[in-house]
């Protein structure tokens, strides 16, 4: 899995969101088990049970917590979803990202988040784990990240070109595979890419 290659990213991302601890995890009363977030709120971050934060990720600054707790949790629901524990998956957090406007966030968040988003490439290219792939970039475009240093990464691996093409079978119908939300402006960026003379060279 990939939390195995990545220990140290998953650490540099724990110290770059450590400054916006919540102190009390507050939630709707009439929506969720207030107690449940409270106690969520006296753990170390990093030793949240999959299982409470499965329930945090799921209410997410809709109904419990604002923006702030959510940057808080992030690298835990991250951490998380590069183990493949449970129901998380990355796009699970990408649209609470995109809900709270990655152009807003500090520079230090921001950066971070883009820097992590940037070692799982690597790492999924590195170890050729393409069968998740399509999965991060989908979360990538969907947080607000701009895609296209992203696929200038992919440019620079013939095979990685392959295995992301092999895991889209229904881009020749100009469809990605993922949680895409449509219209997206980023899903058909990353068609056009895949249609592009250079890249289309490379399939043949």
């Amino acid at each position: 899995m990939l939390h195995e290659f990545l220990v140290n990213e998953i650490k540099d991302l724990y110290d770059a969101f450590a400054d916006s601890h919540p102190g009390i995890l507050n939630s709707c009363p009439c929506c969720t088990d207030r107690r449940a977030f409270e106690e969520l709120a006296e753990y170390e971050v990093r030793d949240v049970p999959a299982s409470d934060m499965d329930m945090y990720a799921s209410e997410a600054v809709g109904t419990a917590g604002d923006e702030r707790d959510f940057r808080y949790y992030l690298p835990r629901i991250l951490e998380l979803t590069l183990r493949e524990e449970g129901h998380f998956y990355p796009e699970r957090h990408s649209a609470i990202v995109q809900y709270t406007d990655l152009s807003s966030w500090s520079e230090r968040h921001r950066c971070a988040l883009i820097d992590f988003y940037r070692a799982v490439i690597r790492c999924i290219i590195e170890w050729e784990y393409f069968e998740v792939l399509s999965d991060w970039i989908c979360a990538i475009a969907t947080s607000g990240c701009d895609i296209e240093p992203f696929l200038a990464t992919l440019e620079n691996s013939p095979s990685a070109i392959r295995g992301f093409f092999s895991a889209n079978p229904k881009i020749l119908q100009g469809r990605l595979q993922g949680m895409w939300q449509r219209p997206s402006e980023a899903h058909d960026t990353i068609v056009r890419w895949f249609y592009s003379p250079r890249i289309r060279q490379r399939l043949d």
